[in-house]
C-alpha cells in the first residue's frame, strides 16, 4: 500500500508542477486497455483513476481514454 500511495503522490507532485507552467492543465487518462496492452495490469482500474485525477485542484479538464503515448497541444504563443 505505501508503494502505491507514493506512485499517487508522485503523479500529483508532477501534475501540480506542471500546473505552475501554465495557466490550464488538461490531463489524460489512459484506458485499461491500452495500459494492459503497453505495460500490463493497470495498478487502479480506468474509473478510479479518473476519479483521483478529477479530484486534484490543479487539474482544469481531464480527458477520458487519452492515447497510450499522450497527444502534443499547439502552443498558444
Amino acid at each position: 500500500m505505501a508503494v502505491l500511495i507514493s506512485c499517487i503522490l508522485g503523479h500529483a507532485n508532477a501534475l501540480r508542477q506542471a500546473k505552475a507552467l501554465g495557466d490550464e492543465l488538461v490531463v489524460g487518462v489512459v484506458s485499461d486497455e491500452e495500459i494492459i496492452a503497453n505495460k500490463g495490469p493497470p495498478v487502479l482500474p480506468m474509473e478510479e483513476r479518473l476519479a483521483l485525477v478529477s479530484g486534484l485542484k490543479w487539474v482544469d479538464e481531464v480527458i477520458a481514454n487519452a492515447p497510450y503515448g499522450g497527444v502534443q497541444l499547439p502552443s498558444n504563443s
